[in-house]
């Protein structure tokens, strides 16, 4: 199973520091377990300027379901995804991730962190929806790419995590118009730099959101009704 939860208790004092941020329009809680449908501290360049916000982590695209993931390997096949992927990328900053192989009837988890302890940029896109009164409401989904062979044995995919000479490139508006360099950025992160251990069957259940401190469930745009319009439908 690819990544369907991760943890950041980095703050926003560090993440500001850490991704030259120029604003933060979210509050983190002191423990950060996030999953599916919840809303997620992600990194997106807002004419220029660097800023944390809050999306509901599951995209909503008017032509598909809900998608947490997207596979890498599919948005040049995809005509929405490449309009997104060129126009609104950003980065979805985690500590740990998840993933989990069966074992028996059961399954066993792995919690994947950085090996030197810090902050891992993972990249991702996003979609804005507008209703009339010309409010806003962002999802977004996390991109992944083929497994390293570190996490390879447990997961065919894994999320696809910037080199930190990369982050600057991926969220640069500049950038829009080089699909294949942007697409060249999603290679497996170098195993070296990763550390795999297993999890606790609590830490998994905590990941999931069953007893976090995060926000509860994020709201979910209709679709398909005049409620909302996606700013990149036309």
């Amino acid at each position: 199973m690819m990544c369907d939860r991760f943890t950041l208790t980095t703050g926003v004092p560090g993440l500001i520091a850490k991704f030259a941020l120029q604003e933060a329009r979210v509050t983190l809680r002191p423990r950060g377990d996030y999953s599916p449908n919840r809303t997620v501290p992600v990194i997106v360049n807002d004419g220029g300027k660097l800023a944390l916000e809050g999306q509901r982590w599951g995209l909503v695209p008017f032509w598909a379901k809900d998608a947490i993931l997207t596979d890498s390997a599919e948005i040049q096949e995809k005509r929405e995804y490449r309009k997104l992927f060129a126009k609104h990328r950003c980065v979805i900053p985690c500590d740990r991730f998840y993933v989990s192989t069966p074992d028996g009837k059961k399954r066993k988890h792995y919690e994947a962190a950085a090996a030197d302890g810090e902050t891992l940029a993972v990249a991702g896109f996003y979609e804005i929806w507008r209703d009339k009164q010309g409010g806003e409401f962002r999802t977004c989904t996390m991109m992944t790419t083929v497994s390293n062979r570190l996490l390879y044995e447990h997961t065919e995919r894994m999320p696809a995590i910037l080199k930190e000479q990369d982050w600057s490139s991926w969220l640069d508006h500049g950038r829009n118009g080089e699909p294949d360099y942007l697409q060249s950025l999603l290679t497996p992160f170098p195993p070296e730099k990763l550390r795999l251990r297993a999890a606790l069957e609590e830490e998994w259940t905590r990941a999931g959101g069953a007893d976090s401190d995060q926000e509860g469930e994020a709201q979910k745009p209709e679709r398909g009704g005049s409620l909302l319009t996606s700013v990149l439908r036309k």
